[in-house]
């Protein structure tokens, strides 16, 4: 299973590199923010879907999440895919993300988007 994500992960990386569609994320610095938003972000839903009952974890991934949401306001379609990863999670009965903490998400987004308008 693992070979099979580290192959994933590689194939993407490399249709990454080759394909032109992602290259001024790349190569100009105005698009910095674009990566940095895309680090955070992946990392706040890693931390998410491992965190478990950890409130330690959970507020990680908040802090993340609004690291990512400062860097960048396409950030917000990260509450997209926890909301995604919420219900596919409730049909298989293993919800690996409470709703209290996607409340939290929705909460920090709403927040960002008072205090940014």
């Amino acid at each position: 299973m693992i070979y099979t994500l580290v192959t994933l992960a590689a194939v993407t990386a490399v249709y990454f590199l080759a394909s032109s569609t992602h290259f001024g994320a790349i190569a100009w610095v105005s698009a910095r923010t674009t990566l940095i938003a895309s680090v955070f972000l992946l990392l706040s839903l890693n931390v998410a879907i491992r965190a478990g009952a950890s409130r330690a974890r959970w507020g990680l991934s908040l802090g993340l999440f609004t690291l990512a949401l400062l860097s960048k306001e396409t950030a917000i379609a990260g509450l997209l895919l926890l909301g995604l990863i919420y219900l596919f999670g409730r049909r298989r009965k293993d919800p690996s993300i409470p709703a209290l903490a996607l409340a939290a998400f929705a909460g920090m987004t709403a927040l960002y988007l008072v205090v940014r308008r």
